[in-house]
């Protein structure tokens, strides 16, 4: 029981510096966040957090999945109560129309933040970017393929070349939006979005 206790413990202790530590990341920079900026969030000295982590580089991969989870799941949630594919694809239009708020509360978004910041500096987490780039790319082309096949869309839909559209207008806008503070940037691709979506029906 007492090694159960122990690990559940040690786990905790790693979930709240994850979940602590995650806005001042997005915030600040995956490079320019120190251990000690992490020390004052969390309240833990630097050898309870390397106790848990072995390395900033550690710290930072966990949070950017949090970061990327938590972000998504509210996509994914409304992804999930839509009957059709079309309105699948409209709910990335709904949730930046109404919930952009909450994505520059966190510090803009994770994966965008990630991509600028770390290019050529981490290769781990480039690789994770990556990763969730082509996860979200194999999202949306299972929702575009699954429409081909209800008679939804437009056979000739190009998945890739739709994904890519999708992807640019709505991180385009969110960089536009949270660097000058004009949200007519965003909206204005997410209007564009949404015709390109009706565009593309059957």
């Amino acid at each position: 029981m007492g090694r159960s206790k122990k690990f559940s413990d040690r786990e905790q202790t790693k979930k709240d510096i994850v979940e602590k530590s995650a806005r001042l990341f997005n915030k600040k920079g995956y490079l320019s966040t120190s251990i000690q900026d992490i020390e004052q969030v969390t309240g833990l000295t630097k050898g309870s957090i390397y106790g848990n982590f072995k390395n900033k580089e550690e710290v930072a991969l966990e949070v950017f999945r949090y970061n990327f989870r938590l972000l998504f799941a509210g996509i994914d949630q409304l992804v999930s109560e839509a009957s059709t594919a079309k309105d699948q694809l409209m709910a990335y239009v709904h949730f930046y129309r109404k919930n952009y708020h909450l994505v520059e509360d966190m510090g803009g978004c994770p994966l965008l933040n990630v991509s600028v910041d770390v290019d050529d500096t981490n290769p781990a987490l480039k690789a994770k970017a990556v990763k969730y780039i082509k996860t979200w790319e194999k999202s949306v082309t299972y929702t575009i393929n699954q429409g081909q096949l209800a008679g939804e869309w437009n056979q000739q839909v190009d998945a890739h070349v739709f994904f890519s559209r999708l992807a640019a207008l709505i991180q385009g806008g969110v960089f536009l939006a949270k660097t000058t503070g004009v949200l007519d940037y965003l909206f204005n691709n997410l209007d564009l979005l949404e015709e390109h979506i009706l565009s593309i029906c059957a």
